[in-house]
Protein backbone atom coordinates (compact mmCIF):
# COMPACT_ATOMS: atom_id res chain seq x y z
CA UNK A 1 0.00 0.00 0.00
CA UNK A 2 0.89 3.60 -0.67
CA UNK A 3 2.19 5.35 2.31
CA UNK A 4 -0.96 7.99 1.57
CA UNK A 5 -3.32 5.39 1.51
CA UNK A 6 -6.32 5.34 4.35
CA UNK A 7 -8.39 2.50 4.41
CA UNK A 8 -11.15 4.49 6.27
CA UNK A 9 -11.72 6.80 2.89
CA UNK A 10 -14.15 5.03 0.63
CA UNK A 11 -15.02 7.50 -1.79
CA UNK A 12 -14.04 11.02 -3.08
CA UNK A 13 -15.78 13.64 -4.55
CA UNK A 14 -14.56 17.08 -5.76
CA UNK A 15 -16.20 19.88 -7.53
CA UNK A 16 -14.47 21.85 -9.89
CA UNK A 17 -11.00 20.47 -8.79
CA UNK A 18 -8.15 23.43 -9.42
CA UNK A 19 -4.91 21.67 -11.52
CA UNK A 20 -6.05 18.52 -11.90
CA UNK A 21 -3.42 18.34 -14.70
CA UNK A 22 -0.46 18.71 -12.53
CA UNK A 23 -0.94 14.97 -11.18
CA UNK A 24 0.90 12.38 -12.61
CA UNK A 25 -0.68 9.07 -14.52
CA UNK A 26 0.92 7.16 -12.41
CA UNK A 27 -0.37 8.43 -9.15
CA UNK A 28 -3.90 8.95 -10.87
CA UNK A 29 -3.62 5.27 -11.74
CA UNK A 30 -2.89 4.41 -8.26
CA UNK A 31 -6.44 5.61 -6.89
CA UNK A 32 -8.27 2.71 -5.84
CA UNK A 33 -11.41 4.21 -4.76
CA UNK A 34 -14.73 5.83 -5.91
CA UNK A 35 -13.97 9.51 -7.57
CA UNK A 36 -16.80 10.99 -8.81
CA UNK A 37 -16.00 15.07 -10.37
CA UNK A 38 -18.55 17.25 -11.04
CA UNK A 39 -17.68 20.23 -13.42
CA UNK A 40 -19.56 23.68 -13.28
CA UNK A 41 -20.70 24.73 -17.13
CA UNK A 42 -20.00 22.86 -20.33
CA UNK A 43 -16.55 21.87 -21.36
CA UNK A 44 -16.29 24.77 -23.90
CA UNK A 45 -17.09 27.24 -20.89
CA UNK A 46 -15.18 25.38 -17.69
CA UNK A 47 -12.10 26.97 -17.43
CA UNK A 48 -8.65 25.15 -18.20
CA UNK A 49 -7.79 25.39 -14.72
CA UNK A 50 -10.99 23.98 -13.28
CA UNK A 51 -11.63 21.43 -16.13
CA UNK A 52 -11.16 17.85 -14.80
CA UNK A 53 -12.55 16.09 -18.24
CA UNK A 54 -8.99 14.30 -18.98
CA UNK A 55 -9.34 12.04 -14.82
CA UNK A 56 -11.46 9.95 -17.35
CA UNK A 57 -9.24 6.64 -18.07
CA UNK A 58 -7.05 7.88 -15.85
CA UNK A 59 -8.43 6.49 -12.69
CA UNK A 60 -9.91 3.18 -12.70
CA UNK A 61 -13.44 3.93 -11.01
CA UNK A 62 -14.38 7.03 -11.51
CA UNK A 63 -17.31 9.54 -12.81
CA UNK A 64 -17.35 12.14 -14.39
CA UNK A 65 -20.40 14.62 -14.63
CA UNK A 66 -21.91 18.19 -15.55
CA UNK A 67 -23.94 21.09 -14.41
CA UNK A 68 -24.04 22.59 -17.70
CA UNK A 69 -26.01 25.61 -17.01
CA UNK A 70 -23.50 26.62 -14.02
CA UNK A 71 -20.62 28.51 -13.47
CA UNK A 72 -17.14 28.42 -11.79
CA UNK A 73 -19.18 30.62 -9.32
CA UNK A 74 -21.96 28.48 -8.68
CA UNK A 75 -21.29 26.27 -5.74
CA UNK A 76 -20.66 29.47 -3.50
CA UNK A 77 -23.38 30.26 -1.23
CA UNK A 78 -26.18 32.50 -2.96
CA UNK A 79 -25.50 35.91 -3.24
CA UNK A 80 -27.69 39.07 -1.77
CA UNK A 81 -28.39 41.85 -3.32
CA UNK A 82 -26.34 43.90 -0.69
CA UNK A 83 -23.82 41.57 -1.81
CA UNK A 84 -23.70 42.23 -5.60
CA UNK A 85 -24.43 45.98 -4.86
CA UNK A 86 -21.24 45.94 -2.77
CA UNK A 87 -18.87 44.06 -5.05
CA UNK A 88 -20.39 46.30 -8.30
CA UNK A 89 -19.40 49.63 -5.87
CA UNK A 90 -16.57 48.21 -5.09
CA UNK A 91 -15.54 47.80 -8.61
CA UNK A 92 -15.10 44.23 -8.24
CA UNK A 93 -16.58 41.31 -10.86
CA UNK A 94 -20.08 41.05 -9.66
CA UNK A 95 -20.09 37.81 -11.83
CA UNK A 96 -19.60 35.64 -8.53
CA UNK A 97 -23.25 36.80 -8.41
CA UNK A 98 -23.94 35.17 -11.99
CA UNK A 99 -24.99 31.60 -12.53
CA UNK A 100 -25.20 30.80 -16.09
CA UNK A 101 -28.88 29.34 -16.75
CA UNK A 102 -32.29 30.27 -15.89
CA UNK A 103 -32.26 28.27 -12.77
CA UNK A 104 -31.30 29.82 -9.48
CA UNK A 105 -27.84 28.74 -7.19
CA UNK A 106 -30.35 27.30 -5.21
CA UNK A 107 -31.86 24.95 -7.49
CA UNK A 108 -28.33 24.50 -8.65
CA UNK A 109 -27.54 23.59 -5.28
CA UNK A 110 -29.66 21.25 -4.65
CA UNK A 111 -28.98 19.13 -7.83
CA UNK A 112 -25.08 19.45 -6.86
CA UNK A 113 -26.78 18.04 -2.83
CA UNK A 114 -28.54 15.23 -4.64
CA UNK A 115 -25.54 14.19 -7.23
CA UNK A 116 -23.53 13.68 -4.15
CA UNK A 117 -26.17 11.89 -2.36
CA UNK A 118 -26.38 10.03 -5.02
CA UNK A 119 -22.77 8.77 -5.69
CA UNK A 120 -22.35 8.44 -0.94
CA UNK A 121 -25.58 5.87 -0.99
CA UNK A 122 -23.71 4.22 -3.87
CA UNK A 123 -20.55 4.13 -2.35
CA UNK A 124 -21.97 2.88 0.89
CA UNK A 125 -24.24 0.72 -0.60
CA UNK A 126 -21.60 -1.08 -2.56
CA UNK A 127 -19.37 -1.63 0.78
Amino acid sequence: EHATYNPKIKVVIAVDPELTTVFTTASLSNISIQVTIINLGQPNTILPGLNASGLEGLIRDISYETVPDATQFSAFSECTSKGAFILQSEGDNEAICIDGGERSRAEIHRQLAEMIENTLVQSFSNN
